[in-house]
């Protein structure tokens, strides 16, 4: 606070190229080799304005947010852009991830949205059994990374009110790319019905196009069932590696090849398989 109070506010926006480099972070991607993903100011400004939207992270002036996931993995999953954006608090975690430390930015600063892995809500899990203290804030975690156990889920929203988002994404998608709010036709759905359903990946927000194909780029059905390569594009996802490193998983269209495979089902969510 000290130190923002240093500022006497008197800052001249700078004008430029839109897609001008903003940032880059590296991934090992699918084939082990580091390789750098360069953001535009433009793709990281409708990834932020992709990632508030409703049916993604859903967030508004009135959330305090903790990005417990760093900037340098995948620019914190957008939460460092899209909340300057639409006005809410970030609190920035700092180097403690245990379930006490957690417990205490969550508590202290009235947390109402934050996101992390699932070995991150573990710890917290575990700290709020052992003490037996409550999450009175938190309403919204966004859990990534990994595939989420769904006793995480079911504790979190039969303990605690708290509602949980599953999420996946890459590194070359700045980095959401699915995320598993209920669409209508499941909003009724209780117990273990729901935790199916939440345990999908989930479907792309407005922004992401997603498709599975067959070894010879033959698109699949959408059918739940039938698995194949996932491939994406958008206007926030990479369309080269820095430096034109594993340039064959682009193609001409703009698709990248995520190296996971997946199936989709006829209400869009998607399941990584492999």
């Amino acid at each position: 606070e000290e130190w923002l109070a240093e500022a006497d506010g008197d800052f001249a926006w700078k004008t430029f190229d839109e897609n001008t480099a903003a940032g880059m972070c590296y991934t090992s991607g699918t084939t082990g080799d580091p390789k750098g993903v360069l953001y535009s100011h433009r793709s990281n400004v409708l990834h932020a304005m992709i990632a508030a939207m409703p049916d993604a992270m859903g967030l508004s002036t009135r959330d305090v947010v903790l990005p417990v996931v760093p900037m340098f993995h995948a620019n914190a999953w957008g939460l460092g852009q899209s909340g300057p954006m639409i006005g809410a608090k970030l609190v920035m975690p700092g180097c403690k991830m245990d379930g006490a430390s957690i417990y205490e930015l969550l508590d202290t600063e009235k947390v109402t949205f934050s996101a992390a892995v699932p070995t991150v809500w573990m710890m917290l899990l575990q700290y709020l059994e052992e003490t037996g203290k409550k999450l009175p804030y938190l309403k919204k975690v966004v859990i990534g990374g990994a595939s989420c156990p769904r006793a995480i889920t079911a504790k979190f929203q039969d303990d605690y009110d708290v509602q949980v988002v599953h999420a996946w994404g890459m590194t070359e998608m700045s980095p959401l790319g699915t995320l598993c709010t209920l669409k209508p036709q499941y909003q009724t759905l209780t117990g273990e019905a729901r935790l199916d359903v939440q345990g999908k990946q989930g479907f792309p927000p407005f922004g992401v196009e997603m498709k599975v194909t067959d070894d010879d780029n033959n698109a699949l059905p959408w059918d739940g069932k039938t698995f194949g390569h996932l491939k994406v594009r958008g206007p926030a996802v990479a369309r080269a590696y820095y430096g034109g490193a594993g340039a064959e998983q682009f193609d001409a269209d703009g698709w990248f090849d995520t190296g996971d495979v997946a199936h989709i089902d006829a209400s869009g969510y998607m399941q990584i398989t492999d």
